[in-house]
């Protein structure tokens, strides 16, 4: 009874690299454990059964951990909300590994804008992208970021009025 141990470590080491998931492999393995092991020992003994208990607890919320964390996507971080209320409807969502530049194509100054620029500051790096009506009315960007450290800044000219907005982005190393 006492060599089922390495036996169970052999059985799960092989389970785990199976091809139908960790959660099938580790509970296919419990059970050929629990068959060994039964057959080890006399069938029903109660303080046998019972000192498997905990085990198979430990080992099914185990399994589940494993399960999550192996299945479970990244977290996404929030979204930077703006202050006060923006007249732009300016935002950027900060993405595994982009950000996200949004604003609201159906506002005024956007429809009517003769001219539109985005000033992407990254790592001490400015970049200048003016937009075309078509980028506009698309609604938003996508920007791979170089540092963890990226301003954008929107403008918006409509009849001689601009409009400027802006966010900064720290994401933690």
């Amino acid at each position: 009874m006492r060599g089922s141990t390495p036996n169970l470590i052999k059985i799960l080491k092989l389970a785990l690299t199976g091809t139908k998931g960790p959660s099938a492999c580790a509970g296919l393995a419990l059970m050929i454990w629990i068959r060994m092991r039964s057959s080890a020992s006399t069938l029903g003994s109660a303080p046998d059964w019972f000192r498997l208990v905990p085990t198979i607890g430990f080992f099914i919320l185990g399994t589940a951990v494993l399960e999550s964390v192996t299945t479970g996507s990244p977290p996404s971080l929030p979204v930077a909300r703006p202050v006060r209320e923006s007249t732009l409807g300016f935002m950027v969502a900060s993405r595994s590994h982009e950000l996200e530049i949004f604003w609201n194509r159906d506002a005024p100054q956007i429809a009517g804008a003769e001219k539109a620029t985005l000033e992407i500051s990254d790592g001490g790096v400015t970049e200048v992208v003016n937009l075309e009506p078509n980028d506009l009315h698309d609604g938003f960007v996508a920007y791979i970021p170089k540092t963890n450290d990226v301003g954008v800044r929107f403008e918006v000219s409509e009849h001689g009025a601009t409009t400027t907005e802006s966010a900064r982005v720290v994401a933690v190393p």
